[in-house]
């Protein structure tokens, strides 16, 4: 299985199609979320997520739909139907299975109806065979030694330092405590700490399934995995012998001290690594963008990943491979991408003289331009829209050195600048930018031209498509995963202080947007401009950041403004501030009045330096809370160390932005997808399997165990009657029999329910049948569960501690709903052709 990305790259429309159907549904008829999340509970309770729910009766079908469980009761086949005519249409052919919509379409509903969401997966199929045997025999075990290890990497074509890069990747990653018990119960080469740490969490007998991760930042891919085996700190015995006295110990203390050296060898590996027997067909000849689609279907994404990896190491290096006709660059740095003819055959000749006469120099003016791309059968559009590849990439002092001392027709700040990175004698290979942006594929090179300004409507003209395309496509991507939302925030905020001259990092990503907020949580938890220092250690600390995080974290007042109220009373009160200071901030910010007037934070609100810290060791910190930082206490060390090192400042500015990413984010987890729809189906197994709203808590146990799926799934699966109705038949030996419900609901209940006829008749499953909430286990514990195997959770049996755990905390419900679903998602699946 892979990520739904696979899917997007087969047909980008095919989920966001299936959302937009859904959503479609929901806004005609909220009940509509429950049908459909229940037609893919029905058909994955009868021989797996096949989608057979969905089958006709035939001569040759006994039809499920016929089933107890689903006649007259189950819903949404037109719903399905329809996602399925449009799907089909978008993708152009038949791609997505009607058993991966009915699992896309249910999780959309729960989404939909306020509920979490979780990252779907496809599955592909590519050799016809597979053999348990040889993985065995041939996938490197981790209790390997050294020995072992080189001559398993041998028989695959693979070199020692191979090996040594390969073992890199568990920069990423964890193990299982069955890996690693035997390394740090046994093994002497291993660092008595990490060892005592390790064994707090694996014990001898076990917690087999329990992770550790491979090396200190499982999520980053950087040279601590190196680093921490040379500490005699490899998690697995096959890690640690990489540097154990062998051959391979040199490789190891390399890579620990040179993350470009362990990048540049890896991707060769790689690449390497994917030449070991493929599987490969014959060649077709001709052009065609779907030239790769039979003979090579990974080549374009091989070639999108290599480009990706040059680009995370420079990112300049976009800009030398779109001179090479990379056509991915211009995706990985903001740009359009096209259908890209393949199929060329490679050159076995070179010409410099041809070079020399036919590549445009940079000194040409514009009908020599003109005649050589004429030359090339390109026309005026041609040179003018090809030559804002220009957007990207620098330029060497020798090709631009005649323009800036003798061009007329060139700004003159511009060229002052120029002429101070490029003297007109030497310096040949310094680099300025061909424009301001030199990493983004944007219009900013044609802006340089005309020296246009920034303006809302600037693409109104030249490419009126372009934020109704950039809202589509962004649309498009929170339907696919709502997260995404505040991943795009909070990649604008890091971009934004990037373009300011600040330092960048990695961002993590995967982030959930909430779905509720609180406004006296933003009150007491923001920290206000009028706190002391033990005030905002506290804040800080709350929070899991230390004092290093407060200090560095407040260095963001580098930027921007603050309005006067925020500062009155430190300017008309404080003693700790520089009194011509505050004499000039009173002429702008009165006693009474001027609350929305800005002052900028530190003496250059746009640029990303210390003089914020300056400031603050001039008693010129414009915040209570900024001077706070310098006044006498624990703090007045760090400011005074970033007052004089920028350099160190942006590093721990980038780690403790990274820390503070991760307070308590919200995520979400995944669906997977790849299922084959059946071509038969099973009325008898339909009424066999499918939990009837009549069983007791035994059955509902047992019926759940032979699905694989335990008390807990039990429970939070039931929840999903959080959602939708049942009918009068489904309840009315409830209301009239049974005794463990609440006497006032029944009564309720028996007036649309009677004893004869109103079979048909509907009544909520619990007081909110269109939101997702833990509403239904709040009925349970009242004893108003409309079904008896609703209310059975709940009756003194061993469900009724989960039932009062989801009642209160609507987050664990979530999180294990969301579980329960993919768990449920694996019954049998049908996979393959």
């Amino acid at each position: 299985a892979s990520p739904d990305s696979g899917l997007s790259s087969i047909c980008p429309e095919a989920l966001p199609t299936i959302k937009r159907v859904v959503e479609d549904a929901l806004a005609q008829e909220r009940r509509m979320g429950a049908s459909l999340l229940r037609l893919h509970f029905h058909d994955c309770f009868v021989n797996g997520c096949d989608a057979s729910i969905l089958l006709d009766q035939t001569e040759t079908i006994d039809s499920e739909k016929n089933a107890g469980p689903n006649a007259n009761s189950a819903r949404g086949f037109e719903v399905i139907d329809k996602i399925k005519d449009e799907v089909d249409k978008v993708c152009g052919r038949h791609v997505v299975s009607c058993a991966d919509i009915l699992a896309v379409a249910s999780r959309d509903s729960v989404v939909g109806l306020g509920g979490p969401s979780w990252k779907v997966k496809l599955g592909r199929r590519d050799s016809t065979t597979a053999s348990r045997a040889a993985a065995n025999t041939n996938i490197p075990a981790p209790s390997m030694d050294l020995p072992a290890l080189i001559k398993n990497f041998k028989d695959q074509g693979l070199d020692e330092e191979d090996l040594v890069v390969l073992s890199g990747a568990h920069t990423l990653g964890f193990a299982q405590c069955r890996t690693f018990r035997t390394r740090i119960y046994s093994d002497t080469n291993i660092d008595p700490a990490f060892a005592s740490h390790l064994r707090t969490i694996c014990p001898q007998v076990g917690g087999d399934s329990t992770l550790a991760p491979l090396n200190p930042t499982p999520s980053s891919f950087d040279v601590k995995y190196f680093t921490n085996v040379v500490s005699k700190k490899g998690l697995l015995n096959s890690d640690q012998a990489l540097f154990s006295g062998g051959e391979t110990a040199e490789l190891v203390s390399k890579y620990s001290g040179n993350h470009e050296e362990f990048w540049e060898d890896f991707a060769e590996s790689m690449i390497k690594m994917g030449d070991i027997k493929p599987l490969t067909g014959n060649r077709d000849s001709g052009l065609s963008p779907s030239y790769y689609d039979r003979v090579c279907p990974e080549a374009l994404p091989t070639i999108k990943r290599v480009v990706e990896d040059a680009l995370a190491q420079e990112r300049r290096m976009g800009a030398s491979l779109l001179r090479l006709h990379f056509h991915d660059c211009f995706v990985n740095l903001g740009g359009p991408s096209w259908k890209v003819k393949l199929g060329r055959r490679d050159s076995t000749t070179a010409s410099r003289a041809a070079a020399n006469a036919n590549i445009p120099a940079p000194s040409m003016d514009l009908p020599a331009l003109i005649k050589n791309f004429e030359n090339q059968g390109l026309d005026e559009e041609d040179l003018v829209v090809l030559s804002g590849a220009h957007t990207l990439g620098f330029a060497q002092c020798r090709t631009f050195r005649p323009r800036i001392y003798s061009d007329t027709n060139i700004d003159p700040a511009f060229a002052s600048h120029l002429q101070t990175i490029c003297p007109q004698v030497g310096g040949d290979s310094t680099l300025a930018p061909l424009d301001p942006t030199p990493n983004s594929f944007d219009v900013k090179y044609f802006t340089n031209l005309v020296n246009s300004d920034l303006s809302s409507s600037y693409y109104d003209r030249v490419c009126p498509e372009a934020l109704p395309t950039i809202k589509r496509v962004v649309e498009d991507a929170l339907a696919q995963e709502r997260r995404m939302g505040a991943s795009l925030l909070r990649l604008h905020f890091h971009d934004c202080f990037v373009n300011l001259g600040g330092p960048s990092w990695k961002v993590k990503l995967g982030r959930r947007d909430s779905t509720t907020a609180s406004r006296a949580a933003a009150n007491a938890n923001i920290p206000a401009p009028s706190m002391d220092l033990p005030a905002l250690i506290k804040n800080f600390k709350d929070q899991g950041l230390d004092e290093e995080d407060l200090v560095v974290l407040s260095g963001a007042h580098t930027l921007g403004f603050a309005q006067c109220r925020t500062f009155r009373t430190r300017i008309y009160s404080d003693t700790n501030i520089d009194p011509a200071f505050a004499s000039h901030l009173r002429t702008i910010c009165p006693q009474v009045g001027g609350d929305s007037t800005l002052a900028p934070l530190d003496p250059t609100p746009s640029s990303f330096d210390v003089k914020y810290f300056t400031n603050l060791v001039s008693k010129k910190g414009l915040l209570h809370s900024d001077q706070a930082l310098f006044n006498g206490g624990e703090t007045d060390e760090l400011v005074s160390k970033y007052n004089g090192n920028h350099e160190e400042f942006w590093e721990d500015f980038a780690e403790s932005m990274i820390k503070m990413g991760d307070i308590k984010p919200l995520t979400g987890n995944r669906v997977k997808l790849g299922r084959r729809d059946s071509t038969t189906a099973s009325r008898i197994a339909a009424n066999a399997n499918i939990p009837s709203p009549l069983m007791d808590l035994p059955a509902l146990i047992k019926n759940f165990e032979d699905q694989g799926l335990n008390e807990e799934d039990l429970v939070v699966l039931s929840g999903a009657h959080t959602i939708g109705f049942a009918e009068c038949r489904a309840f009315r030996d409830r209301i009239y029999n049974d005794t463990n419900i609440d006497p006032v609901f029944a009564s309720h209940l028996r007036t649309i329910c009677p004893q004869v006829g109103g079979d048909s008749k509907l009544e909520p499953l619990d007081p909110t049948p269109s939101s997702f909430d833990v509403k239904y286990f709040s009925n349970l514990l009242g004893k108003k569960g409309l079904l008896s195997s609703d209310q059975a959770l709940f009756n003194g049996g061993e469900t009724d501690e989960l039932v009062s755990k989801y009642s209160r905390n609507h987050e664990e419900f979530w999180e294990d709903f969301a579980k329960s679903m993919i768990k449920m998602g694996d019954i049998k699946p049908l996979t393959g052709k």
